[in-house]
């Protein structure tokens, strides 16, 4: 663009990893396209187990006996509530990270939780929050 700075959608295809160059036209110096280059494995390997992980997961999930290891099976236990969480922390205001997982990610998490929905006994969905709300004074 004409300000110098990287187009949005060049931002938003995810193909871009920060530091930015201060000023597009200068060549970006060495210790950036270093950081740049972590930036851009560890955003990779992040996708790479998340989805390893979810995978694995919905595979458990829908198998015959997934009812009885949902309380033992250290995947369904641990992991997969700490990468859900780790999931929900990815900051929306960096564009490439958000997209990127948002894109690789989001099919397979939309496939955990109808699996997972599918787990729930439907006596527990209907009165989730275990009584009434009622009004009150703050």
């Amino acid at each position: 663009s004409s300000s110098g700075k990287p187009a949005p959608s060049a931002i938003s295809s995810g193909e871009i990893y920060f530091p930015l160059p201060a000023d597009a036209r200068e060549q970006t110096p060495d210790y950036m396209l270093r950081v740049q280059r972590w930036n851009q494995s560890l955003c990779t390997d992040g996708i790479a187990f998340g989805s390893e992980v979810l995978s694995r997961s919905i595979k458990l999930l829908s198998s015959p006996e997934s009812t009885s290891l949902l309380e033992t099976n250290a995947l369904l236990t641990s992991v997969l509530p700490s990468l859900a969480s780790s999931i929900c922390l990815i900051p929306s205001c960096i564009p490439t990270l958000s997209t990127k997982y948002a894109i690789a990610l989001l099919p397979l998490v939309t496939r955990c939780a109808k699996v997972l929905d599918k787990l729930i006994p439907l006596e527990n969905k209907s009165n989730a929050l275990g009584g009434e709300l009622k009004e009150g004074n703050w």
